[in-house]
């Protein structure tokens, strides 16, 4: 009897592949370092390859590209000595084969201060030989495949490859299409998770990190580079989390302007990689929608710092409408840019001013996705997934800090330049105009109130709705309508996609020529500390609503640390 054919199977499990732009701008100085581009990148990756020799079981190969002198190109695998020749090596062989071993000086920190030096052994695998550079696309297709070398039909694939590209000064001519070709290639395991590192030099600019949506990066390279590049797996954003690394939902692996620093941490995720078992969820945490707030969140954390005897508790919400006219035009994205920022600026403000109050902080945003669907947000970075935080938590956990120049009125005609600081705990984009996630939004922050007071009775609680000043009379109208029974304090802080003047505490609608924010003042709450901010001439009239057009909300946090020191709480639980 004739015996089937057999045939033999061969198992790729990780696979780890770093190519390096290895032309003339490595040369430069790597941003808050002494060594050049080149020797920073050569230092953290032989690194690397040390640590994983005794600590991982992966194939990993090192390539670049650059021309070969002599008008050709020169690409291939970079090993030397014992190594030359090969593509991929198992780490378990890096230890026996090094190119050459140097003696190294590393400095430690001392316990009673100042450093002590010590000589250890560094092994080198890759050194760096520069050239003329090349146009990237020839990189792309060749990693494209090097991922698959020595690869069959038979081939049970346990991981996806793992691809690091290394760029500095960038060249994006026809890269897209290479770069889309590495990502389409395909495995039981799914697709290859393609990372970028740029190169940071001496030019002024703050490293970008990891970041979940394009839509606070420049134009040119960090969008391009923010668009090819991977979802980070949940497992490689918790290990960025261990690290103190504030990494957001839908964060992708991707860093620009990179220091030393910044290209150690990225390639640390090779060995969360490694560690990871097959059966791992290996696809981007991008790839997905984000998680609704009210979903995933976890029960809601009492305020750190208990509420002394007369002295009342409270709850801030920012519910923020994340939707414009069209989320692909320049001019709709400034209105969620501004909405944003109002945020930010005022979460700022909250860490500096309120931190020892009894005072926890939400932030819920909404819209619809490209799909169509409802999504609600939260905090990102180090906050994601919780519901409220305090001050101390604001204080501490930003995603980053960055450095912004305002021009104000000196009083007098005359404009000053002021220098300040923004801590950033939401970066969203901006969302498609629908009505479809007005009702899931204003649910969750009932549902939000509903627990809050109850574990706070007398509290005093606020929701700021910032919106674009868009009003459905079908949805959203019930919705303000539903807040306003609910006992909290309701204000608006509204940017407008048209010009409009700007408003600010009206205390009437008189001054209002738009029906739809008319109908957004008639259902917003009496300003808190009113008489009191009258009376010190910081208001035209005691009857102010928390109502702001094209402003600033200057007197949110006001009002609500009066309401908290006075213990002020009328019938119902209004403040």
């Amino acid at each position: 009897m004739q015996q089937p054919p057999t045939t033999t199977e061969t198992r790729v499990g990780g696979r780890a592949i770093f190519l390096i732009d290895e032309s003339e701008g490595l040369r430069g100085c790597i941003a808050g370092g002494t060594k050049s581009k080149a020797e920073s990148i050569a230092t953290a990756l032989n690194s690397l390859l040390n640590q994983l020799s005794t600590q991982a079981d992966l194939e990993v190969a090192v390539a670049g590209y650059r021309s070969d002198g002599a008008g050709g190109a020169d690409i291939g695998c970079r090993w030397g000595g014992p190594l030359a020749g090969k593509r991929f090596v198992p780490t378990s062989s890096l230890a026996a084969a090094p190119l050459t071993v140097e003696s190294r000086v590393r400095r430690l920190p001392m316990p009673i201060g100042g450093k002590q030096e010590e000589t250890i052994r560094f092994p080198i695998w890759y050194v760096p030989q520069i050239g003329v550079g090349i146009l990237p696309v020839l990189g792309y297709a060749y990693v494209r495949h090097l991922a698959v070398a020595g690869t069959t039909d038979e081939t049970i694939w346990t991981k996806p490859p793992l691809i690091f590209s290394f760029v500095s000064d960038w060249l994006p001519q026809q890269v897209e299409t290479a770069v889309e070709r590495v990502q389409a290639l395909s495995s039981p395991a799914g697709p290859p998770l393609l990372f970028h590192i740029h190169i940071g030099g001496t030019a002024p600019g703050q490293p970008v990190l990891f970041p979940s949506n394009d839509f606070h990066l420049p134009q040119g390279a960090p969008r391009d580079l923010f668009r090819w590049s991977s979802g980070l797996p949940e497992f490689m954003v918790a290990a960025l989390r261990d690290a103190r690394l504030p990494v957001s939902h839908g964060a992708r692996g991707m860093v620009y302007n990179a220091t030393v620093a910044d290209v150690i941490r990225i390639l640390s995720l090779v060995k969360a990689y490694a560690q990871m078992p097959s059966e791992a969820k290996f696809c981007g945490a991008g790839d997905s929608p984000a998680p609704a707030a009210a979903t995933v969140a976890p029960q809601i954390r009492a305020a750190e710092t208990a509420a002394p005897q007369g002295h009342a508790a409270a709850l801030l919400i920012f519910l923020v409408d994340r939707s414009v006219s069209n989320p692909d035009f320049a001019t709709s994205q400034r209105t969620w840019t501004r909405l944003q920022d109002h945020a930010n600026d005022l979460l700022t403000l909250i860490a500096k001013r309120a931190t020892g109050e009894p005072l926890e902080t939400a932030i819920l945003t909404y819209g619809a996705s490209r799909s169509g669907q409802a999504e609600l947000r939260s905090f990102d970075g180090f906050l994601s997934g919780r519901q409220t935080v305090t001050p101390a938590d604001l204080a501490t956990e930003a995603i980053r800090v960055v450095e912004i120049t305002e021009k104000m009125s000196n009083g007098i005609g005359g404009l000053i330049t002021i220098n300040r600081k923004r801590s950033i705990y939401i970066e969203h984009p901006p969302a498609l105009p629908s009505t479809i996630a007005i009702r899931p939004a204003f649910a969750a922050v009932e549902q939000l109130l509903g627990t809050w007071r109850h574990q706070h009775p007398g509290g005093c609680a606020v929701v700021l709705h910032l919106s674009r000043g868009q009003c459905d009379r079908e949805t959203t109208i019930p919705a303000l309508e539903s807040l306003d029974r609910s006992g909290a304090m309701l204000y608006h802080l509204i940017e407008t996609e048209l010009p409009s003047r700007s408003l600010s505490y009206p205390a009437s609608d008189e001054k209002i020529d738009d029906p739809e924010l008319a109908a957004f003042w008639q259902r917003t709450s009496p300003l808190l500390s009113a008489q009191r901010l009258t009376a010190e001439k910081r208001l035209p009239s005691s009857k102010a609503r928390g109502f702001v057009v094209n402003a600033r909300f200057d007197f949110l946090l006001d009002g609500i640390l009066d309401a908290i020191h006075a213990g002020r709480v009328a019938a119902g639980g209004s403040c």
